[in-house]
């Protein structure tokens, strides 16, 4: 799957420790990820609850996009327990809260999902029926590779999330899996599939000027 140039080169130890920094959070604390899309998701608010009061010394970063109602829900129940929790509305910051992550829960969308598998980031994900069925086998593939974890219910990843903060080498397995992983060259491949294209004279060069000239962001 092509990804953003934003993901490319991948953000390492330097945006990790930024970000850390930038938030208040320690270099060794146990970080989560919720990314649950642009307009986040309702189950967000009492899943940062459950994680807040299973994993005691963990902190949770969540993306509530663009949803208003949302954001200050959360920021009401980050002001409860200072420092801990960290809300944020719509970002283009991803790729670098990724980083800063020691695990990304999020729904099986093919784009979460390879943006975290790029930066070998462990993810949690959801599969029920109420999950669509295009990303179902999205998360039966996480979990047949041992690329994550999936729950049967959100409910679930709480207590989850607290076996694996106390349990490190659960987590270091999954990430040796992931450094397995070919590199995610796609956008590269996009662009030297329109280059050669062009050169064929297939395409008009104002066509695919865009995606020419885009440059990997250094810092977001």
């Amino acid at each position: 799957m092509v990804l953003h140039p934003r993901f490319h080169p991948p953000p390492g130890a330097d945006a990790r420790r930024r970000v850390r920094e930038e938030l208040g959070l320690p270099a060794d604390r146990f970080t989560l990820l919720l990314l649950y899309g642009g307009k986040g998701a309702p189950e967000m608010h009492p899943l940062a609850q459950g994680l807040l009061a299973s994993c005691p010394q963990a902190s949770v970063i969540a993306v509530c996009g663009d949803n208003a109602r949302l954001l200050a829900r959360m920021k009401a129940l980050g002001g409860a327990d200072p420092g801990r929790l960290h809300p944020m509305g719509f970002t283009t910051r991803v790729a670098e809260l990724m980083a800063a992550s020691d695990l990304v829960v999020t729904k099986p969308g093919p784009g979460s999902l390879a943006e975290a598998l790029h930066l070998r980031v462990p993810v949690i994900v959801t599969e029920n029926a109420f999950t669509v069925p295009q990303e179902r086998a999205n998360a039966r593939w996480v979990e047949r590779e041992g690329l994550g974890f999936v729950v049967h219910a959100w409910r679930e990843i709480p207590a989850l999330a607290a076996e694996l903060a106390a349990a490190p080498a659960r987590l270091d397995g999954v990430r040796a899996r992931l450094q397995s992983l070919s590199e995610n060259r796609a956008l590269e491949e996009v662009l030297a599939v329109l280059e050669g294209l062009v050169a064929e004279r297939r395409l008009r060069p104002a066509d695919v000027a865009p995606a020419l000239t885009a440059q990997p962001a250094a810092s977001l």
